[in-house]
């Protein structure tokens, strides 16, 4: 999705924030998300308590 939205002019200008939460943390995954301008690339935690507090600090900042 995010390739799409940099694909687009006007989407593109809009300065969409993209942040991945996610059980994947292989190194070349985090380059790839990267180099895709993301915003973030976060390991999920494994308890909905620490997934939702991670989640208030990503907002938050």
């Amino acid at each position: 999705m995010r390739k799409r939205l940099n694909e687009n002019e006007y989407l593109r200008r809009k300065s969409i924030p993209f942040v991945f939460i996610t059980t994947a943390v292989n190194p070349a995954l985090v380059q790839t998300a990267y180099d895709i301008t993301v915003q973030g690339y976060f390991k999920k935690p494994y308890s909905y308590i620490e997934l939702k507090q991670q989640i208030k600090l990503i907002v938050a900042y």
